[in-house]
């Protein structure tokens, strides 16, 4: 009996307990196109925050029901004369000054699914999927949303308009989204 008693005390040390930590540097994307040749404008938001604990027992439960909230005010393109533009001709004319986004499910096998996300945007709240995919200890989620979805088309009439020439008369009204988190197995 006493041996039995160390054999299953000696495996019980060999079971690993494993965990998935977050480096809570979440960064929120975007991509927006412009002219015929859906020329892309790449950016991100740098007020975000979300309610995503530092640990979890599985990316599921790291994620599922977490709240994000960008402040769109914050916009970044990487040129502050566009910056400008997009404040006074699109993000002015939403309604709100921030978006929030739930996630309210991931699915998929190994490092690579899907993520379906509630986004709230111009006080209308669409389902969104986006894939994700594991790329070593980064979470890289992308999808796409049509603005007439958010109601948001007079915020793209308003861009157009301010950048017409620029556009070549043309801004696309699908927007790339996406995020980025540092997130890590660690077994103990």
């Amino acid at each position: 009996m006493k041996i039995l008693m160390i054999l299953l005390a000696a495996l019980s040390l060999g079971a690993a307990e494993c965990r998935v930590q977050s480096d809570g540097a979440l960064k929120v994307k975007w991509e927006a196109y412009k002219t015929p040749l859906k020329a892309g404008v790449k950016g991100s938001f740098v007020g975000v925050s979300s309610d995503i604990p530092k640990e979890a027992t599985s990316l599921n439960t790291l994620l599922e029901g977490r709240k994000v909230f960008v402040q769109l005010k914050t916009v970044e393109s990487g040129l502050a004369e566009r910056d400008t533009k997009l404040l006074q001709f699109f993000f002015n004319w939403l309604e709100g000054q921030t978006a929030e986004a739930t996630v309210l499910s991931l699915s998929g096998e190994g490092k690579e699914g899907i993520i379906k996300i509630a986004l709230r945007l111009n006080g209308k709240t669409v389902e969104v999927p986006l894939r994700y995919a594991m790329v070593e200890n980064l979470l890289e989620a992308r999808g796409v949303i049509d603005l007439a979805d958010f109601g948001a088309l007079g915020a793209l009439s308003s861009i157009n308009k301010a950048c017409y020439e620029l556009h070549e008369g043309k801004t696309w009204q699908d927007v790339g989204i996406g995020f980025t988190l540092g997130v890590t197995e660690v077994c103990r």
